[in-house]
């Protein structure tokens, strides 16, 4: 085979997987996005059940720490404060009590 041949055979055996590759591409973009979705409604998942496990547990303390509880779980910056409370309270750390140390 003379060397214009083996290129034009190399040449056609690689077109069709360089054809082939962008739809690939375009199935793992969307995979990719599934994916991130996932992950996103399981991390919102997480953020309430935390919510919802501190306003139980503040409840188990008493009405003024679960009225604290709501209230910090319905703010925007609240969820440090509603996950320190939950594991203060749902572990049973200070006998289930809230606590600022």
């Amino acid at each position: 085979m003379s060397v214009p041949e083996e290129r034009q055979a190399r040449e056609a055996a690689a077109r069709p997987r360089v054809e082939e590759l962008p739809a690939e591409v375009a199935e793992l973009a969307r995979r990719l996005e599934e994916a991130r979705e996932d992950l996103s409604r399981l991390e919102i998942m997480r953020g309430t059940g935390t919510w919802v496990l501190a306003v139980l547990a503040a409840a188990e303390a008493g009405p003024d720490v679960a009225a604290w509880g709501l209230r910090l779980g319905g703010s925007v910056g609240g969820w440090a404060g509603v996950w320190f409370l939950a594991a203060g309270a749902v572990s049973g750390a200070g006998g289930g009590s809230w606590s600022t140390r």
